[in-house]
């Protein structure tokens, strides 16, 4: 896990409302009091947007693969992340933030990508790097029936 460090030239400012169309677009997350539409709990629009794109998502851990590495040798992990509907999406977890997640565990990760299948017609993903900050909320959380599974292509 990742912290903030405050230091005498940091500055934090509470935004009431989104910089950006697409930030409104999502749903708001009422964690702490942020109610801007920071965080997207409903996957079924993720499909729509043009990828690449950032985004803040926030689910259940429903499954976690067996942790394996990439060609360079940084730690790699598939997840199947679920919102409060049952709607299930892939995640991917590149370097050490694959260690962040665990199974049955309600997150909020912030700033990952969607970005396109490698090859024509491999489906897309959700990549979590290591500048992504994973938050957990609450563990032993039981994941629902899934409804519908979330594909990225396009």
């Amino acid at each position: 896990m990742r912290s903030v460090t405050a230091n005498e030239s940091s500055t934090f400012e509470v935004i009431k409302q989104p910089t950006r169309d697409s930030v409104g677009e999502l749903s708001g997350c009422g964690l702490g009091g942020l109610k801007v539409g920071m965080v997207t709990e409903r996957f079924g629009g993720l499909r729509a947007k043009s990828m690449p794109y950032t985004v803040n998502i926030r689910g259940v851990v429903r499954q976690k693969d067996s942790k394996t590495h990439s060609a360079s040798g940084q730690p790699l992990c598939e997840i199947e992340l679920q919102d409060a509907q049952g709607t299930v999406t892939r995640l991917i977890a590149l370097g050490d933030v694959a260690d962040d997640f665990g199974v049955e565990t309600e997150v909020v990760v912030w700033f990952v990508v969607a970005q396109k299948g490698r090859t024509t017609g491999a489906a897309g993903a959700i990549w979590v790097y290591n500048d992504s900050y994973v938050m957990q909320l609450r563990s032993n959380v039981v994941a629902k029936a899934v409804t519908e599974q979330i594909v990225l292509s396009e």
